[in-house]
């Protein structure tokens, strides 16, 4: 749910800056006379999805912040860091253009600045929760972004190509590498023991 409201959340930025292109640009055609309107309304909506996001992330964070588990490393949390700040080398420049070449904009560069805020936030506040659980029910992977892997929906995993693969019934994958949290030998026993007293299929 939160990939797809960051995906519709960036789709929507995309299409109105595409908006705010032609807008400056008259000189194509195209007289777009709703614009002031766009950039009163457009906001509302970033932050809508952007704050249903934010809800659903902060709180399965806390859900799980007192279960045991293997922290990540530096090297998942610059993984964590590049994949959650990756579409601001888009906003930024954007937001830049936009403040200086397009009117009537500054609520919706606002909304980008909440944006980049909250996630800065997430990422340095929420760092110390950042790590893979094993319980009897679910794996729960925790960095910028949370999965939870029911057991009862696993059909195998196997230890390849430096980490671990685990296939659903539904044959959605999950990927974790060894060096993503401390201690691999760890959680890889954890998974190992869990998984063959659920019968599943594991290849080392």
């Amino acid at each position: 749910m939160n990939s797809f409201l960051r995906l519709l959340t960036n789709i929507y930025i995309l299409v109105f800056a595409l908006i705010s292109f032609f807008y400056h640009n008259y000189d194509y055609g195209w007289e777009i006379t709703f614009f002031k309107e766009l950039t009163l309304f457009s906001p509302s909506i970033i932050i809508i999805m952007w704050g249903f996001k934010s809800f659903s992330r902060w709180k399965k964070l806390k859900l799980f912040k007192n279960h045991e588990g293997y922290k990540l490393s530096n090297s998942g949390w610059k993984k964590a860091v590049f994949h959650e700040t990756l579409p601001f080398y888009f906003y930024i420049p954007l937001g830049l253009m936009l403040l200086i070449y397009v009117s009537h904009t500054n609520l919706f560069l606002g909304s980008l600045a909440l944006i980049i805020l909250e996630s800065a936030f997430f990422l340095i506040l929420g760092r110390k929760n950042f790590k893979i659980v094993i319980t009897n029910q679910s794996i729960i992977i925790a960095h910028n972004k949370q999965h939870f892997i029911f057991w009862n929906k696993v059909k195998s995993i196997s230890f390849q190509y430096g980490g671990a693969m685990i296939i659903l019934k539904n044959n959605k994958q999950y990927y974790i590498n060894e060096s993503d949290f401390l201690n691999f030998d760890g959680w890889k026993k954890d998974i190992v023991n869990e998984a063959l007293l659920k019968e599943i299929f594991v290849e080392d």
